[in-house]
Parts: C-alpha cells; sequence; structure tokens
C-alpha cells in the first residue's frame, strides 16, 4: 500500500482514531474548514478497527446528519454529526467510514498532516465503501487524517476536557522507533494517568506539528496550522467541556527559520506577548491554564533549533515562563526530560541542554514513547480545575 495517493471524486476514506475518553454517545466533528468549495459527503459510517483497514462488521453504524445520510459542508465550516448511540473506552480504535461525493479531481480536503495512525482511502472513483466490512477496496494508506477533526461523547455532568495546545511535540512526532497507532504521545499518557487516577476527564489534543505562537504558516508550511493566536478560539474555547488546558508551544517560533533575520528581541517579544494573549483569554473564560517550559533543542539535528542564538533565546523564555508567567500552573516539561550530566560539546565553558538520551527519539528535538511518558509524568493532576481536583 502507498503514502501518496490522488484524490479525486467518488472516493472513500477510512479514517482511524483513539478517542481520548469513554462513552456510550458521541457526535463526530468533520471539517471543511480550509475547503474552497463545498465538501459533498454522500454517506459516512462508524465502527471499530479490527485489522488495518478491516472492521468488526458488528459496530458497523450509520451516521446522520440532521437525520439525512449525506450532508454538505460549506467552505470554510465545520459541522457535528448527530448523536450516535455507541460504546468506546479510551484509546479503542474506532474507524470514520467516508464517501465523498462529486468533488474536483485533485481536491484537498482539510486534513491533519501527521495523525500518527494510518487511516485508508480507494481510488478516486471508486464510489461508496463505506459498508464494506473488508479492506479491499482501500489501496492506499497514509497516516494524514482527512475531515474528521474530532468527536464528542455524552458524558456525566461533572466531567471536563482538558486541551493540550502545542506543536509536533504534543502531536506526538517520532524518528527512529516512529510506531503508528500506538497513541504513544505525551496526551495519550497523561490520558492514561487519568484513568487509572480514576479522575473524570476527557483529552482533547491539539497539536499541530510545526505550529507557532504568533505567526500563521502559509505556502510551504501552510500544513503547520494557523498560529496558536489564530485558531485557539476554535481548537480550545469551542471544544465541548474544556475546563482545562496545557500550552507548550514557542520552540518553532525560535527554531523556524525564516526570511526576515533572527533578531532576537521581536522574536521573544513577540512569543512572549503571544503567550500573555492567549492566558489571558483562556482565564477570562474560566479555563484553568498550565503552560510548560519549552523543552530542549541544543542537540537537534536541524540547526536553527540548536545554534547559539536559539539556545539563549529558548532559555530567556523558559526563565519568562517560570518567574512572570500569569498562567495558574506551570509545567516544567524542560527540567523533567533533559540530561542532568550532558557532555561538554560546546565550549566556552557552555553546558549543553541536551534531551536524556533515553528519552530521545534520535533528532535531538523530539521524544520517543519514554519521553512522552515522563512529559506526562510531569503533569500536576491536583492542580486540574475539573470538579473532583477541586
Amino acid at each position: 500500500m502507498g503514502i501518496n495517493f490522488p484524490m479525486g471524486p467518488n472516493q472513500s476514506y477510512r479514517e482511524v482514531f483513539s478517542p481520548l475518553g469513554k462513552g456510550s454517545t458521541l457526535r463526530l466533528k468533520l471539517s471543511n474548514r480550509f475547503g474552497k468549495l463545498p465538501l459533498i459527503l454522500n454517506s459516512v459510517r462508524l465502527a471499530r478497527q479490527s485489522i488495518d483497514a478491516n472492521i468488526d462488521p458488528t459496530t458497523l453504524t450509520p451516521v446522520r446528519f440532521n437525520g439525512q445520510t449525506s450532508v454538505t459542508v460549506p467552505a470554510g465550516q465545520d459541522i457535528f454529526s448527530d448523536p450516535v448511540s455507541f460504546n468506546f473506552n479510551s484509546l479503542d480504535k474506532l474507524a470514520v467510514s467516508i464517501a465523498t461525493g462529486a468533488t474536483a479531481w485533485g481536491f484537498a480536503p482539510t486534513e491533519h498532516a501527521a495523525g500518527r495512525e494510518y487511516s485508508f482511502v480507494t481510488a478516486p472513483g471508486a464510489g461508496d465503501h463505506t459498508a464494506d466490512t473488508t479492506g479491499a477496496a482501500y489501496l492506499y494508506r497514509t497516516t494524514r487524517r482527512h475531515m474528521v477533526i474530532g468527536m464528542d461523547a455524552l458524558a456525566p455532568a461533572n466531567t471536563s476536557t482538558i486541551v493540550t495546545l502545542g506543536d509536533s511535540i504534543t502531536d506526538g512526532a517520532q524518528l527512529n522507533d516512529y510506531n503508528p497507532g500506538g497513541d504513544e504521545r505525551y496526551p495519550d499518557y497523561l490520558k492514561r494517568r487519568i484513568d487509572a487516577a480514576g479522575l473524570p476527564f476527557f483529552v482533547a489534543n491539539a497539536g499541530i506539528g510545526g505550529n507557532r505562537v504568533a505567526t500563521d504558516n502559509t505556502g510551504l508550511l501552510a500544513q503547520a496550522g494557523l498560529s496558536a493566536l489564530s485558531r485557539y478560539n476554535a481548537d480550545v474555547l469551542q471544544q465541548s467541556g474544556v475546563t482545562d488546558v496545557i500550552i507548550l508551544e514557542g520552540i518553532n517560533d525560535i527554531g523556524i527559520d525564516v526570511l526576515k533575520p533572527f533578531d532576537f528581541t521581536y522574536r521573544y517579544n513577540q512569543i512572549i506577548g503571544g503567550y500573555e494573549t492567549l492566558i489571558k483569554n483562556m482565564q477570562l473564560r474560566g479555563l484553568r491554564v498550565m503552560q510548560g517550559t519549552l523543552t530542549p533543542t541544543d542537540n537537534a539535528t536541524m540547526p536553527t533549533y540548536s545554534g547559539l542564538a536559539a539556545r539563549k533565546l529558548r532559555e530567556k523564555v523558559n526563565l519568562w515562563i517560570r518567574t512572570k508567567s500569569p498562567a495558574d500552573t506551570i509545567v516544567d516539561f524542560d527540567a523533567a526530560v533533559r540530561d542532568p550530566n550532558p557532555p561538554l560539546t560546546w565550549g566556552l565553558n557552555l553546558t549543553p541542554n541536551i534531551i536524556l538520551k533515553k528519552y530521545d527519539t534520535g533528532d535531538g528535538l523530539h521524544f520517543n514513547k519514554d519521553g512522552y511518558a515522563r512529559m506526562a509524568d510531569a503533569i500536576d493532576l491536583s492542580r486540574l480545575k475539573g470538579s473532583a481536583c477541586r
């Protein structure tokens, strides 16, 4: 099965995702937020994944929109399905099958560019295969997730949602030990801790690889998404039942090399101003905000993240987070994962700030599963706002 695939009319998608919560009634959120034309969906069905693109036939369930099995999503909008009766637990593998209608050839649906999970796609023109219980028609597989951007679950009154707002480190990027479908992101491990403690929280992962605090990504960087400032209303405030948010953003504002020369003061002021706006507006909505320190990058294989200027800016930003951030709680991710006794490789009596080797996925920037688990362990669950933790 190939990774790259053609997109066209009358095509079926089987999107696989793992909810960070459990329930018996849900509604799906589908998006045409970045589409230029209306998105025609002929049918949508939900089931449990069995193996690859195969599903459990006993769980195949139609999804309706205002009572209809088909729907047109206007350009620039998101929609919710009607409630669907479906039993699920945290980190179950659910498959959402979608048949598109008469879309244009080469259309680009709204997507999550790095879903960390294999989904499956038919050839254009193959028609509606949403009811297929085997995956024979789904010729292509991809880690991109198209159109499905979330789900809500009917939950008891004391249940609330934690949103993790971030970049590729929240999104769960891995390198040498990449394990699609392994659910090894730090929000996944956070949810496992929450379940083990018996706390009534869902977790919503709002991480996008390459995302920045204050700068929208365009052109070749467009798949890294709108900045946190541009998207927090849709991705945080509009989440159902949200009471808490964990912010871990800023490393890409430092490390992404743009046409503008590296301007220390400009980038620092831009990052801090973004933090202050995000935190203030979330707190005004009654949310409890946890802010994470930026994790080590002195050993990053990408030189714009590991240079001396980037190191000084990251340390100054972390000092602000630790001493001046208006967030309700600080999560010191940096201290949790850095090497306490790094080798002296920089000279000039500088001690490099690098990821402890047992947590490093191999690029000096992202983490393996043990590193992401360590990040989740650094979060103080007693500081969550939810009613059981007040």
